[in-house]
């Protein structure tokens, strides 16, 4: 919850591609230190990183909806946190229940993910 939280909210102010970048090794060594399966952290990480729904600068569509002056900024903020909540606490629904159960991961620490 809190990766995903931290990662959505990093998206908002940098791209989704350099946030996806700059956070996967982190959350790899994190993993490592807590001895999770990494796949979980980084696969959270990774769909967190689409969750850019605040400001007209996170995403292009964002932008295009901004630009057409019918809504504000603060329009935008408010309801943009409203989908940032919902859609973080679906990513990390789902990436607890699907990986298991589509994805055969389990959260045993894998021997491949030695270093």
């Amino acid at each position: 919850l809190v990766i995903s939280t931290l990662v959505a909210c990093l998206t908002e102010i940098a791209s989704n591609t350099a946030s996806t970048t700059l956070l996967m090794p982190i959350l790899s060594s994190m993993s490592e230190s807590i001895r999770l399966n990494p796949l979980y952290l980084m696969i959270t990480g990774t769909i967190s990183a689409s969750l850019a729904f605040c400001l007209p600068s996170a995403t292009g569509p964002n932008a295009l909806v901004f630009s057409f002056k019918q809504i504000t900024v603060v329009d935008m903020v408010r309801t943009g946190v409203v989908m940032n909540l919902v859609s973080v606490l679906v990513v990390v629904l789902g990436v607890s229940s699907w990986t298991s159960s589509i994805l055969g991961i389990t959260s045993d620490f894998p021997e491949w993910a030695n270093l």
